[in-house]
């Protein structure tokens, strides 16, 4: 198994924002360049928040539907802008 360490070396390493949120819709994890991205919007500071605090009425729904995908068996959703 890969320790916490490693694990968040390999996600900082990658080119991509990638967010991680657990299934309170909190959010758990941000990596460098999602930090980066959204510095504006308190970069570290969102993570522990609700994802729903951080995006528009458009945003939230998109979001309620990548979970009810996730609920109904997809391993893994992808959203971008």
């Amino acid at each position: 198994m890969v320790d916490e360490v490693t694990l968040r070396a390999i996600l900082d390493s990658l080119p991509e924002e990638i967010v991680l949120v657990g299934p309170d819709h909190v959010i758990r994890y941000m990596n460098r360049f999602a930090k980066e991205r959204y510095a504006k919007e308190g970069g570290e500071a969102l993570v522990g928040r609700s994802i729903f605090d951080c995006h528009n009425e458009r945003s939230c729904a998109l979001i309620r539907e990548a979970w009810a995908r996730l609920v109904a068996g997809e391993d893994e959703t992808l959203m971008s802008e």
